[in-house]
């Protein structure tokens, strides 16, 4: 009787420390995606903000590399 009541607490003890493993991971791994995303948005924003730079400077006669920016 005993050894049932002893197997069975393991059996719940390994599952319970596997699910949690699970979950931990799953997290980890969610996390991992919203950073690379954050990084995504931020260098895209970057990249934006060093095209209107050159093509601002564009506009006063620096480096002829792109268009100018048109004037409104």
């Amino acid at each position: 009787m005993i050894a049932v009541i002893v197997g069975g607490a393991m059996s719940y003890l390994v599952t319970w420390l596997h699910e949690r493993r699970l979950t931990r991971r799953e997290r980890a791994v969610r996390w991992d995606e919203r950073r690379l995303d954050a990084h995504v948005v931020y260098l895209n924003a970057v990249s934006d903000q060093g095209m209107l730079t050159r093509r601002l400077a564009a506009t006063r006669g620096f480096g002829h590399r792109l268009p100018a920016a048109s004037h409104r």
